[in-house]
């Protein structure tokens, strides 16, 4: 059997510029800086300031950011002054136009709980410690306990079922475990209230 080897037809003159060319003309653009600081306030470039507002789509409520999103928050793009490109989250770049720089270890936290908004009304900075209040505040960090947890496989009802029949020593754990279809591990914890205490 005979293999034919293929060859390699010049692309002379169908190439793309080499890599390096490329990366140099990027270095040499002119970089699109996060606006500037006057007063204490950003302020952005017109080109930017037009692109951040046409993003925006405001209700009686919030101000809400149709573009890119991350986790909900939304995202614009920019290159730094040292010609690297950068993601800023939308709602930090509107709270710091309103209000100023974010302190160092600062978020910039929802009132609204509205992650794609960026009313500056709607914003407050804040560290980890004040953000997990607001949300606890708020009710979004509440336990799921028993049957309102997503990974239960037992209701209240059975919980006590097996905590009585237990009690009344005719059966064993591992035959409770086998009739709820959970583990022998679980059914101890059940039983000495290591797990379901609210019950």
């Amino acid at each position: 059997m005979r293999i034919k080897t293929l060859t390699r037809l010049p692309l002379e003159g169908l190439a793309e510029k080499p890599a390096k060319e490329k990366q140099a003309q990027r270095k040499n653009a002119p970089a699109e800086v996060m606006g500037n600081w006057v007063e204490g306030r950003l302020v952005l470039s017109p080109k930017q300031n037009e692109r951040f507002w046409s993003n925006v789509e405001k209700t009686e409520t919030c101000w809400n950011w149709k573009a890119s999103k991350t986790w909900g928050y939304g995202v614009m793009k920019y290159t730094s002054s040292r010609g690297i490109k950068k993601m800023v989250r939308a709602h930090r770049v509107s709270y710091s136009m309103a209000f100023g720089k974010i302190g160092t270890g600062l978020l910039v936290c929802h009132k609204c709980d509205n992650r794609a908004c960026v009313n500056p009304d709607h914003l407050f900075a804040g560290d980890f410690r004040t953000n997990g209040m607001d949300a606890a505040a708020k009710g979004r960090t509440a336990k799921q306990l028993g049957e309102n947890h997503g990974m239960n496989k037992l209701r209240n009802e059975d919980v006590l079922e097996i905590r009585e029949k237990y009690s009344i020593g005719n059966v064993s754990q591992q035959q409770l475990a086998s009739r709820f279809g959970v583990s022998q591990g679980m059914i101890w914890l059940i039983v000495k209230r290591k797990n379901w205490k609210h019950i």
